[in-house]
């Protein structure tokens, strides 16, 4: 065999096995619920915009129904975080848009 195959079948080796730890971990250490608060909101929002919804109408006693970071406001109840809000990237998430990488661009378009 290759070198270059070798390698190849070893990098999907790794990531089939980080891919099956990381499996294990969330079912049976994480047991699959959220541990965080701000997950308890994401959740919820999650929930209620697979129904279609931005938010749901207040229970009548709210207080005896809390929720992490989701809030009552005039008979609603909705997450504290704006739609879709997990879902947007840090800066230094993406190579493209890290300090790094603005400057090699910057750098490059002045020249």
């Amino acid at each position: 065999m290759r070198k270059g195959r070798y390698l190849d079948v070893l990098a999907l080796l790794l990531a089939l096995s980080g891919l099956v730890i990381t499996a294990w971990v969330s079912d049976d250490v994480f047991e699959r619920i959220p541990h965080v608060e701000d997950e308890f909101a994401y959740l919820w929002q999650a929930e209620v915009m697979a129904e279609g919804q931005i938010s749901q109408p207040s229970p009548e006693t709210p207080r005896a129904f809390p929720v992490p970071f989701v809030v009552d406001h005039d008979g609603q109840r909705f997450a504290k975080y704006p739609p879709g809000w997990p879902a947007v990237p840090r800066p230094q998430d993406l190579p493209l848009l890290s300090r790094d990488s603005v400057k090699v661009l910057f750098r490059a378009t002045v020249i």
